[in-house]
């Protein structure tokens, strides 16, 4: 009896972090962003947030940062 059965949520989630490079799709997939990260077009040090950011299949939600934005501010 392992512990998936009972905390499956828990199990999802160690899953998504301990492994996420187990498929060759996911390694090829971070090796293409590391390519393409760390060329002429951002030459940081460490691209640790950039990689976090193009592996996140989060979508940005614009609407929600701009609706208290303030476009042209008064003088």
């Amino acid at each position: 009896m392992g512990t998936a059965p009972l905390f499956p949520c828990l199990f999802e989630r160690a899953v998504d972090i301990l492994l996420p490079f187990a498929t060759t799709y996911a390694c090829e997939q971070a090796f293409s962003a590391l390519a393409y990260l760390k060329n002429k077009h951002r030459s940081r040090l460490d691209p640790a947030a950039d990689m976090r950011l193009a592996l996140s299949a989060t979508e940005p939600r614009f609407d929600l940062l701009l609706k208290g934005k303030q476009y042209h501010p008064s003088h």
